[in-house]
């Protein structure tokens, strides 16, 4: 079982991970905010400038519509891990990276629905419970 845990100051849930870029060669530990409302995970201006992002490497510009209206990214490939005290989890996928503006550059990096639809999240504030399990694989994950 993976264990999150609560923003000191926001009471948000969060979970750490490891992240690897394989073009770039750069990897590093992101702490994520747990997001259900995101499609896909999103590395944010302050971890990627953290772990030593070039933003004039990236190649393949998209954007995406969120809470603060469209904004730009690069999307590249990467190795996205979480470990318990038995398990390491890992998960190779396109992550977003923020393009850096003067109204991102203090938002959290965001865990999406790519990675949640295969856990089981349990977030109970009140007693500082933040919990991810495996969900068990079946043969319609297969297809």
């Amino acid at each position: 079982m993976l264990q999150g845990r609560i923003g000191n100051t926001s009471g948000a849930p969060y979970i750490e991970g490891h992240i690897f870029f394989p073009r770039l060669s750069i990897r590093g530990v992101i702490s994520f905010l747990v997001d259900t409302g995101a499609d896909g995970t999103i590395i944010m201006p302050a971890d990627s400038k953290r772990i030593g992002v070039d933003h004039g490497t990236l190649l393949i510009q998209v954007s995406g519509d969120g809470v603060g209206g469209v904004a730009a990214m690069h999307n590249e490939h990467a190795l996205l891990s979480f470990a318990d005290s038995k398990f390491v989890y890992g998960y190779y996928l396109d992550v977003a990276i923020l393009v850096p503006t003067s109204h991102n550059d203090r938002l959290p990096s965001l865990l999406g629905r790519d990675i949640l639809s295969q856990w089981r999240f349990v977030l109970e504030p009140t007693k500082g419970i933040v919990t991810f399990t495996r969900r068990k694989w079946t043969m319609r994950d297969a297809v």
